[in-house]
């Protein structure tokens, strides 16, 4: 049950439907914030609330009674960053936050469910009176999120642009900058959950039979795994030998993706803990040095003023 993911698909609550299908659960999904009336009536065992956005705060807050009434006897969960870090709050209202990825939980809480399982006792599960650990991290798996759940694509406006039809796609969710404004921080301390790159490309592959011409993605920092992004593009290149020579207009290219990652890698993620191979040159004015690490670069820029590569 979706409260807010950017007026888009949602895909973190399709991603989270796919991890429970996988392990054998009947899902029923709700986008409460594009379409308010319509709350399923099914009988369930267990309710999934997800917070995502400041955006959807309020209006999972108050979801929640009306999710309670609806459904007295299942158990209610939030996830997501926004639920995470108003916790408390949300457990006057809810029976659960989870404080991990619910993909990388799918069997506790399918269990939960259906009665094998108590629910404090689900991994990375903040209760009224109990906080219980965190599962070994591990990348988020599903077969390709369950986007049939929801209506299509083309009942939402923010995914027609002048490119055509747009996908909202993640390779990653969380990262690993610690900028103290930052709700994602807030959330991962720091921390990435990368999805297994099969599920991204099934992803992918589903939503241009859907007619997507050009993908968004919505990863909090694309880049921020150092290789994933750059992986993903590979892999995806690799999978679809008809499209090498074909680029949109406004898409992103092979050169520049690959000249993005670079210049993140050497300023943005870290580099400075890593030197570059001999084949990278840095001339800062009259001199080049050969395998500069990003911090003499930087602290050559501040001496010239300009630094080419």
């Amino acid at each position: 049950m979706s409260s807010f993911e950017a007026e888009l698909q949602p895909l973190a609550s399709a991603c989270v439907a796919a991890a429970l299908q996988d392990q054998g659960a009947a899902v029923t999904a709700w986008d409460a914030h594009a379409f308010p009336d319509r709350l399923p009536d099914a009988e369930v065992d267990l309710v999934l609330l997800s917070v995502q956005q400041f955006e959807g705060l309020h209006r999972a807050v108050d979801l929640a009674p009306r999710l309670r009434t609806a459904h007295p006897d299942a158990p209610i969960v939030a996830f997501g960053q926004y639920a995470q870090m108003n916790s408390t709050e949300f457990l006057a209202r809810v029976n659960a936050v989870a404080f991990d990825e619910p993909e990388r939980i799918a069997q506790e809480l399918c269990q939960a469910a259906t009665g094998q399982l108590p629910l404090p006792q689900v991994p990375a599960l903040r209760t009224a009176s109990q906080m219980t650990a965190r599962p070994p991290r591990r990348r988020i798996t599903a077969t390709a999120p369950a986007r049939h759940l929801f209506p299509s694509l083309v009942h939402y406006p923010a995914h027609h642009t002048g490119l055509g039809l747009m996908g909202n796609i993640e390779v990653s969710r969380g990262c690993h900058h610690k900028c103290t404004y930052c709700s994602v921080y807030g959330a991962y301390d720091g921390g990435v959950a990368p999805y297994q790159l099969e599920t991204v490309l099934a992803d992918a592959r589903q939503l241009a039979d859907d007619g997507v011409r050009h993908f968004f993605f919505i990863d909090a920092e694309f880049f921020n795994s150092r290789t994933l992004g750059w992986r993903w593009y590979g892999r995806s290149r690799r999978s679809s030998p008809a499209r090498r020579s074909s680029s949109p207009p406004g898409s992103i290219t092979s050169s520049t993706i690959r000249s993005c990652w670079k210049s993140w890698c050497r300023w943005g993620c870290g580099g400075s803990r890593r030197r570059w191979s001999s084949r990278r040159t840095a001339s800062c004015g009259s001199s080049t040095r050969e395998s500069m690490s990003p911090t003499c670069v930087r602290r050559s820029r501040k001496r010239t003023g300009s630094v080419s590569s």
